[in-house]
Parts: structure tokens; C-alpha cells; sequence
């Protein structure tokens, strides 16, 4: 174990401390932003931490991250000022061979959470001896054991996520063989210790794996052990105390620390399952990215931990390990900011907009003007339960979806001469309430494809996630709708890093309000959807779209 030297402060003290010195850039370390203040600048990354919580998956929902009550801390200040990914994979259930994956480019076909060792080289091996992992409640550097610790207060430590203590071969050489007793060390407290030490000094390694212990990581404690009502706000709280500590060292300061909060494996599912190829809830779990360099943005990109791991190799100028390397694996770089977007130019472009509510049999909307011949044309329509949707003469159905409280449909059409300034006239069947947007786009191919999906909502402000659809890259769009059945709704509020195109809005109780946006430009290759829009009412239903567009030939 390392000798440290720190006074013993309070974590308030502490952070105190950090705060009225300047960082070594100028930078008054005081600043209230969390993330983003070097947007645009040449990344400096040299260090990158990692900090693994338990056990959620990610969405709005109330046993979901961010949307639990208890993720107050996130969902109000990581989510609303940093990097997220609504669309980023764990490996497996259960817990260790996410541990063992993220660190080393493959689970080892290990799909259980009984310890082990793995030979075999990792992230800490590639940086030793620079790396660091810091294990809250260890009692012991590079402690090998399934669970310790004690009820009262409640702190366990559990070896299986402490991928550290896991790695035989030199130069980690678990269990004593090399340095692994020493840089596998006990967390500490906010008042000593390894970590907080580190973090005052600036002392940081390039690379470090922080893991709280159970309920201060989201997980249940031991059955029959009292003392966590809530993990989701056990966790928040213990980021809520340890991040502002992190951020406020020399290392973020100086803009050279990135930190990753990632979550293990989402809620239930099952044991042996392949969550990267998998779209299912239980696999798609909370990833945070918290950088100086890092606006406030959602990426829909198809990641997952070994994208995090190429991410990280990369930051580090690192060969890639395993499943890290393979062409299908996404680097997360480009997309929050820490290194040059690798998305290719597009032909495609935004041309204009037109939307009208009603409360009618047949309701007409207006095509802008500035259509051309050979633009793309997307119309949305939705209205209520019991409507039959139709559109004019020479429009495309790209798809429908119905629930027991609204229709919704989507067609295309590629503009002629007769389009600019046309009125369409669509039809509900009889008189419903509902909303019909046209939106064109000018060098898109005539086909776009369509993925879909419907949300009942129950809260306010009610969140609708968009549904997943296959984006080829190569300069494809996306462009992304939501529609809510509402006595009061009058907006919606968009995604970070989405451009609004269309509100529509209707009124009288069981009105609907209909939102159409895109990104501005093409969308990476991969996934793309979960993308959360909200109404500024409560909502009794909706339903949203992405539909994928691709450049003309």
C-alpha cells in the first residue's frame, strides 16, 4: 500500500479546498458546469475513469435509471449537463462477465458469478503501472473473496466486481504474484484513503476502475441485512457526494480526466444471455459520460462495454483487446466530443415543414413552398382511437400502429411539380381529433424505412422514447416523431442535440401534440432510437417513430 499523507477533512472541507485553487489551464475550478466547458477544443484525455454501478436498466421508468424517484442527483445534474447513451449494451447476465468483458475484450466464456482467475491481458496490464482500482469496504489490496463485510452500518465489499483481483498473469499477477496488491487498494473515505488522496493530489493513473460497495452501487444488500430502502437513492447519493470531489480535482480541471459512469447489467433477464446483440430492456443499462469536453447530448448509437473499452484504449493510445477491436464494435469518442466525429457527409438536407391539428373528419395541410421536385416528403399523421387514417392519391405507407387510444400512420412521397404550396387532404373517417406534419428533405433516396413503436404515459412530464431502427451510415438521416393524447399539453421539449422541425398542437381536452425533429446531419451506423422527448402536461398516451433516411442515388 502507497503512504498517504492527507489531513483528515471533512468531504464539504475538501471539496472546498479543491475549489479555491485554479486549475492548471486558468480555469477557476468554481465553475458550475459539470461537463462541456472545453467544447470544441483538442482533447488533452490522458487518464480515464471508469466508475461501475449495479443492476438497472436505463429509461424513464420508476425502477429505471434515470427516471427513478431516487436518481435525483442524475437525473437533475449528469443527465441534464453531460453525455448519456439511451441505446448502450452490457455483455451478459449476470454480473462478473460484464466485469471480466469491459476490462479485457472477452468474458473468457465465463458466464456465472462464481470468482475465478483469467489469464490473459486486460486494461490494467496495458497501462501498468499506471492503474488504480479503488474498491469501497475492501479490507485488503486486491482482495479475491465472493462477499465480506458487516450489517452494522452496512458495507460489503464483493469480489466479483473487482475485475482486478481476477487478471493471474504479470504484470497484475492476481493474487500476489505483481502489483495487484498494491494498486487493487480499499476505496477509503471522502476524508482519507487511496482514492480521495489521488484525487486532491492529482495523482490520478491513467486508467481507473472505481466500484462502490453494495447499495452505494444501486445493489440490494444481503437478504435479511436492514439499511438500504432505496439502492437507486443509496447510489445517486454516493455519486452525489463523490463525483463534485472527482470533477473538482486537478486532473478534470486541467482536462485531462474523463470519467465514465457505466451500470454492470441491466434489471432481471437471464443468466448465459447475450446482451450485446440483444434489444431487450433487461440489457440496455445507463452510461454516463462526464467530460470538460462533453456537451450535454443523448447518443442513440449502438454501444456497449467493449465499446467503452475501445473508447478508452483509444483515448490512451492503446492496441484495442479482444471483442474491443472487432469492426462492429462502436467507438464512443466521436460522439461525446473527445475526438473528431467519424459520421461521413451527407447529401441530404432539411428543406421545411408544415403542420395542422383539427377536429374533423378531414383536416388539409399546406406543402411548403420551398418544396422541389425530387425532394423527400414524410407525412405524419395521428388521432384518435377509431379513426381510419388516409392520405391523398401517390402517397407511400410506410407504416401503421394502433392502440386503444390513438392510430398513427406514416407515408412518403417524392415530390413533382405539383407539390410546392399543395394542399393534402387527410382523412380521420369521421370526426376525431389528431394532427397531420409534412416534412421534406431534399438528396434523400425515395424508400426510407421505418422502425416503430407505442408508449402509454402516465406521469408528467410524460417521456416517450422513440423505437430502434437500423441505420446503415454512409450519410443516412433520422428523423425522429412524437405524438401525445392530452387534456393540457401544449409543447414538447426535445432531446439534447435534436433540431425541432414540427410542433403541432391541438387544443380542447383529448387534443394531441405531435413533435418531428432530426439531428441536423447523418447519423452513425448502427442503432439508432431511445431518444427521450416529454410533454409538458400529463399525457394519457403516445406514440413515436424513427424513421431512416438515405441518400439518394
Amino acid at each position: 500500500m502507497r503512504a498517504r499523507r492527507l489531513a483528515l477533512l471533512s468531504a464539504g472541507a475538501l471539496l472546498a479546498a479543491l475549489t479555491a485553487t485554479a486549475s492548471p489551464s486558468g480555469r477557476a475550478t468554481a465553475d458550475p458546469a459539470l461537463c462541456g466547458w472545453l467544447l470544441g477544443q483538442p482533447s488533452q484525455v490522458t487518464k480515464v475513469m471508469w466508475i461501475v454501478m449495479e443492476n438497472h436498466s436505463y429509461g424513464p421508468g420508476s425502477a429505471q435509471v434515470p427516471g427513478a424517484p431516487g436518481a435525483a442527483y442524475i437525473r437533475g445534474t449528469i443527465d441534464a449537463q453531460c453525455g448519456s447513451a439511451a441505446n448502450y449494451h452490457a455483455l451478459a447476465h449476470p454480473s462478473y462477465p460484464n466485469y471480466v468483458g469491459a476490462t479485457s475484450g472477452t468474458t473468457h466464456g465465463w458466464l456465472l458469478d462464481k470468482l475465478t482467475y483469467f489469464a490473459g491481458p486486460s486494461i490494467f496490464s496495458q497501462v501498468d503501472p499506471s492503474w488504480r482500482s479503488y474498491q469501497e469496504f475492501m479490507p485488503v489490496g486486491c482482495d479475491h473473496t465472493f462477499q465480506t463485510g458487516g450489517p452494522s452500518p452496512p458495507q460489503y465489499y464483493v469480489g466479483r466486481h473487482n475485475p482486478a483481483a481476477a487478471y493471474s498473469d504479470l504484470p497484475v499477477g492476481a493474487p500476489s504474484a505483481g502489483d495487484c496488491p498494491a494498486y487493487d487498494e480499499p476505496l477509503g473515505t471522502t476524508t482519507s484513503g487511496a482514492f480521495v488522496t489521488d484525487i486532491a493530489n492529482g495523482t490520478l493513473p491513467s486508467f481507473a476502475l472505481v466500484t462502490p460497495g453494495l447499495c452505494d452501487d444501486m445493489h440490494l444488500l444481503p437478504t435479511g441485512v436492514t439499511g438500504c430502502p432505496d439502492p437507486v437513492a443509496g447510489g445517486d447519493a454516493w455519486l452525489a457526494t463523490w463525483l463534485p470531489l472527482v470533477t473538482a480535482g486537478p486532473d478534470y480541471q486541467s482536462g485531462h480526466l474523463v470519467v465514465d459512469v457505466m451500470w454492470d447489467e441491466g434489471s432481471s433477464g437471464t443468466n448465459g444471455s447475450d446482451c450485446v446483440t440483444a434489444s431487450t430492456r433487461d440489457c440496455i443499462v445507463p452510461d454516463y459520460v462526464i467530460s470538460p469536453y462533453t456537451p450535454h447530448v443523448v447518443s442513440a448509437t449502438r454501444f456497449s462495454h467493449y465499446s467503452l473499452l475501445r473508447t478508452t484504449e483509444h483515448l490512451l493510445g492503446l492496441p484495442y483487446l479482444g471483442a474491443a477491436g472487432d469492426p462492429s464494435t462502436t467507438d464512443m469518442c466521436g460522439d461525446f466530443g473527445l475526438c473528431a466525429p467519424s459520421t461521413p457527409a451527407s447529401p441530404i438536407a432539411y428543406v421545411d415543414s408544415a403542420g395542422v391539428a383539427g377536429f374533423a373528419a378531414t383536416v388539409s395541410v399546406t406543402e411548403p413552398a420551398t418544396v422541389q421536385p425530387g425532394d423527400v416528403l414524410l407525412l405524419f399523421v395521428t388521432a384518435a382511437y377509431g379513426s381510419v387514417l388516409t392520405a391523398p392519391a401517390g402517397w407511400t405507407l410506410v407504416g401503421s400502429i394502433g392502440t386503444s387510444a390513438l392510430t398513427s400512420s406514416v407515408w412518403s412521397r417524392v415530390a413533382d411539380a405539383t407539390d410546392p404550396g399543395a394542399s393534402l387532404s387527410v382523412g380521420f373517417g369521421t370526426a376525431h381529433r389528431g394532427t397531420a406534419q409534412v416534412v421534406a428533405y431534399r438528396g434523400a433516396n425515395a424508400a426510407p424505412v421505418a422502425g416503430l413503436a407505442s408508449t402509454t404515459l402516465k406521469a408528467a412530464p410524460a417521456a416517450v422514447m422513440t423505437p430502434f431502427a437500423t441505420v446503415p451510415g454512409d450519410g443516412t438521416w433520422a428523423v425522429s416523431y412524437w405524438s401525445a393524447k392530452s387534456a393540457a399539453a401544449t409543447t414538447w421539449t426535445a432531446p439534447a442535440g435534436q433540431l425541432v422541425r414540427s410542433i403541432t398542437n391541438g387544443t380542447s381536452p383529448g387534443h394531441f401534440t405531435s413533435m418531428v425533429t432530426d439531428a441536423g446531419g447523418p447519423a452513425a451506423a448502427g442503432s439508432y432510437g431511445g431518444l427521450f422527448a416529454t410533454t409538458d402536461q400529463t399525457s394519457s398516451a403516445g406514440v413515436s417513430w424513427t424513421v431512416v433516411l438515405a441518400p439518394g442515388t
